[in-house]
């Protein structure tokens, strides 16, 4: 999944930084967080903030895991990596390339309907083909600019990516 809002929000119970001192000293409590009891509300959010809240599960990573599925969240900002965004950019371009300054939205709203419908499982089975290429060059790149926990420069990453042309 990406990382819409939708996708990582927390359920109604989880702790929250606006919620009243009460309530943070006893989430607090929960993860067993150590403060003091006199320490001033903006110590105790702070210590929410860092300690507690990374560690709390959205509401849909909850219902996945109680079904016994885990939730792989995509990298931010990598819409080439989401099948749906490249179905939708199809449909759209196919929309696009009917569009004139005369167009209504109602043509619009019927041509994206009918782009939709010729959209064919072998249109999806192209699309993830082409994301599992995706996935397998950032995995290279990325073996390319770790090595044994040392992280190369841009520079130097393509210093070791000539001396490679070079062999």
């Amino acid at each position: 999944m990406d990382n819409a809002s939708y996708h990582v929000a927390l359920t109604k119970d989880a702790p929250r930084l606006n919620a009243s001192k009460k309530n943070i000293q006893q989430w607090l409590r929960d993860y067993q967080i150590p403060f003091e009891e006199y320490e001033l509300l903006d110590s105790l959010r702070l210590l929410l903030k860092e300690r507690v809240i990374p560690f709390v599960k959205s509401a849909i990573v909850k219902a996945a895991e109680a079904e016994g599925h885990q939730v792989l969240f995509q990298p931010p900002h990598h819409s080439d990596l989401q099948a749906i965004e490249l179905i939708w950019a199809k449909a759209k371009g196919q929309v696009a390339k009917q569009y004139s300054n005369s167009t209504s939205f109602k043509e619009v709203e019927e041509r994206l309907l009918e782009a939709f419908s010729q959209i064919t499982s072998e249109n999806w089975e192209a699309v993830i083909k082409h994301i599992y290429k995706n996935e397998k060059e950032y995995w290279e790149t990325d073996q390319l600019l770790y090595d044994n926990d040392t992280w190369y420069t841009e520079e130097e990453n393509n210093e070791c990516n000539n001396d490679k042309e070079l062999s």
